[in-house]
């Protein structure tokens, strides 16, 4: 059976080409937020294509990726052969070993949710230095047109292949707290919830 963890490395340039991306201003928030700067020590957690990398990257700072997709990696270091200041290691987070308060900010877009909470958490706390940030972010897909023929013919297909009785809800608050909730259980201060609103059009 396929790890569900690994999904994305089976298919990697059509996963590049068609995942939403991040928009600009969360970056901006998350790089102010941080204070970080050229040299400041970064973690991204679960590289995949890159789609959140460019940013830091271009601020300067030195970024440690790890990817547990083999392809993914290849992809990722092929992708920004060009920057010097990246550095992506094949290995689960879980399965990494850096030293204790080393990074100035760990983040990881739309990946850490495949790490046991009781595992992400607290190895994120270690690794990081006193006053350094923790940012997780997450694209959460909704269609503005549910009733659509084109939605309603894939919303069958998924219920073909992922059965779920589960309904979408385009602003989960209850998630978003709990998220929040279970942070703040690790010793994280000052946590900080923000959505971020773009319109994407097939």
């Amino acid at each position: 059976m396929l790890n569900n963890r690994l999904a994305f490395n089976e298919n990697v340039l059509n996963y590049d080409k068609w995942r939403p991306t991040y928009c600009s201003e969360m970056f901006k928030d998350i790089l102010a937020f941080s204070q970080i700067d050229k040299g400041s020590k970064v973690m991204e957690v679960g590289i995949g294509t890159g789609q959140a990398t460019r940013p830091f990257l271009e601020v300067g700072c030195d970024v440690t990726a790890v990817e547990i997709g083999a392809d993914l990696a290849e992809y990722a270091r092929a992708k920004y052969r060009e920057y010097s200041n990246l550095s992506v290691e094949q290995v689960a987070f879980e399965d990494a070993s850096y030293p204790a308060e080393s990074i100035d900010l760990l983040y990881s877009a739309t990946a850490f949710h495949w790490i046991p909470e009781d595992i992400g958490y607290s190895k994120a706390a270690s690794l990081l230095k006193p006053n350094g940030t923790l940012a997780l972010f997450w694209n959460r897909p909704f269609v503005s047109r549910p009733d659509d023929d084109v939605h309603q013919a894939i919303r069958r297909i998924y219920q073909t292949y992922r059965p779920t009785t589960e309904q979408l809800v385009e602003h989960d608050t209850e998630k978003y707290e709990a998220r929040v909730q279970a942070i703040e259980a690790y010793g994280f201060k000052d946590v900080t919830c923000k959505l971020y609103h773009r319109t994407r059009v097939f």
